[in-house]
């Protein structure tokens, strides 16, 4: 009986492999090392607070984005923040007054755990990224996000091409370090059927071997 033992564990052991194999496809370590994003929370999901989200991403994009994009490193832009934090806060506050709401704004940068998010064609793995957060009162409503470095905040998320070049240019920063980390929706569904086929392939076989073994 040892053999079909054997044959048991190495198919175990084979299964295993090939969702390890998958799995390290869409692994969040060099993306998130690599990114940097803004995320926004509202105050609640009421249309008001909703749309005051929405005025300060564009107060803070118009105060920053010309400087941060002009940025060629993360750190760099991380310190940049920090630095300005305090502004940083005050135009966010301001927003929150003008729209004649009676809650604060408040930002930090740090480590954030994200869930797995599309941004427009591209999907981001979750795990924890480096984020500029700005909370809105209760911090209780549905949030806006972007990456802030490479810089899509500041190009059109419709644009296949915009998000093309910005695709190329994460892969350059991560220099060929590891698999590709961004994919198309499409291109997700299809390495889940690649690892569904081999994985019943493995499986066809190991059966195989254990049926001439009881033979």
């Amino acid at each position: 009986m040892r053999k079909p033992m054997v044959y048991i564990l190495i198919l175990a052991l084979a299964v295993c492999s090939v969702y390890a194999f998958a799995a390290r496809g869409g692994d969040s370590m060099p993306v998130t090392d690599a990114l940097l994003r803004f995320h926004i929370i509202a105050n609640s999901d009421s249309p008001e607070d909703q749309a005051l989200k929405l005025k300060v991403r564009d107060r803070i994009v118009s105060e920053i984005g010309g400087v941060v994009s002009g940025m060629e490193t993360k750190e760099e832009i991380i310190e940049f923040l920090r630095g300005n934090m305090e502004y940083i806060e005050t135009i966010a506050g301001q927003e929150v007054m003008n729209g004649n709401m009676e809650y604060g704004a408040r930002g930090e940068v740090g480590q954030f755990l994200f869930p797995t998010r599309s941004y427009g064609s591209l999907v981001l793995p979750a795990g924890s990224y480096n984020a500029l957060r700005i909370v809105l009162g209760d911090g209780k409503g549905a949030n806006w996000w972007c990456v802030m470095f490479p810089p899509l905040c500041f190009v059109d998320t419709k644009s296949s091409v915009a998000l093309a070049k910005d695709q190329q240019r994460i892969e350059e920063m991560l220099d060929g370090e590891g698999p590709d980390v961004l994919y198309s929706v499409d291109e997700m569904e299809e390495v889940q059927v690649r690892v569904r086929f081999k994985v019943l392939e493995l499986i066809k076989q190991s059966g195989t071997k254990l049926a001439e073994t009881f033979k």
